[in-house]
């Protein structure tokens, strides 16, 4: 407004614009869209210039990258969700959207397990992750068809 005033509260703003990404994000043509003002952003400010690419930690995660794509597995868009630090060859391949949520719900203990946020239920096996993770995303939203468990 001309006042610098909207006529709603932050709560009611956040739930709109959440609502509404949510709408747009369903449609192809809106995503390529923004992708590219994305693209033309980082280039336009000079983002290149100072911003260092992200270096793997070690050999293995790109070995195990490696190895993904010989094998033929599509990883363009997904991500590896590891359900234990400790075991580093057993995750799950995501997708973008579905590697952020599993996130909101879940925290990274002390002896590198994952836990659920909501009651502390610790991922102690690939059973017991397998399960969780499905009852998260199916609870919100996703179907079973839209994520892949996977071990190398």
């Amino acid at each position: 407004m001309a006042d610098g005033y909207l006529n709603k509260c932050k709560e009611c703003t956040k739930k709109d614009t959440s609502e509404n990404y949510e709408k747009k994000s369903q449609n192809d043509d809106w995503v390529e869209k923004e992708r590219e003002r994305g693209r033309d952003k980082y280039y336009r400010l000079g983002y290149g210039k100072t911003y260092k690419p992200k270096k793997y930690q070690n050999n293995s995660t790109y070995k195990r990258l490696h190895k993904m794509v010989c094998k033929n597995f599509d990883i363009k868009g997904k991500e590896i969700h590891h359900w234990n630090y400790n075991k580093i060859n057993s995750f799950f391949i995501l997708s973008r959207k579905a590697h952020k949520l599993i996130h909101k719900f879940v925290y990274v203990g002390e002896d590198f397990y994952l836990y659920l946020q909501s009651n502390n239920t610790k991922f102690e096996n690939e059973e017991v992750a397998i399960r969780l993770t499905k009852e998260i995303l199916v609870s919100n939203g996703f179907e079973e068809e839209d994520f892949k468990i996977y071990s190398i």
